[in-house]
């Protein structure tokens, strides 16, 4: 695993700007569908906060990064207080 992850990292390091931001959404992206799958497993009625998918440009970037950050961390927000209640 730790050799998969240097190399994945180094490979990482090698991408363009735009390949770059398309692999931090790809990742954020795949995290957060883990999280939704894990939350409507516990709570059926668990609905996800709607996400911008498309940019243009590099402050559109930022600004679908940003709703994927925010939620990635409802989500977990989400998990742990389930969690705190069994």
């Amino acid at each position: 695993m730790k050799q998969e992850y240097i190399e994945l990292v180094n490979k990482f390091k090698d991408l363009s700007k735009t390949e770059k931001q398309i692999e931090i959404i790809s990742n954020i992206n795949e995290l957060l569908r883990l999280m939704y799958i894990m939350n409507k497993s516990l709570n059926q009625s668990n609905e996800v906060l709607p996400i911008i998918k498309n940019y243009s440009n590099e402050l559109e970037y930022y600004d679908v990064l940003f709703t994927n950050v925010i939620s990635l961390k409802e989500e977990i927000a989400k998990l742990i207080n389930f969690s705190n209640y069994d």
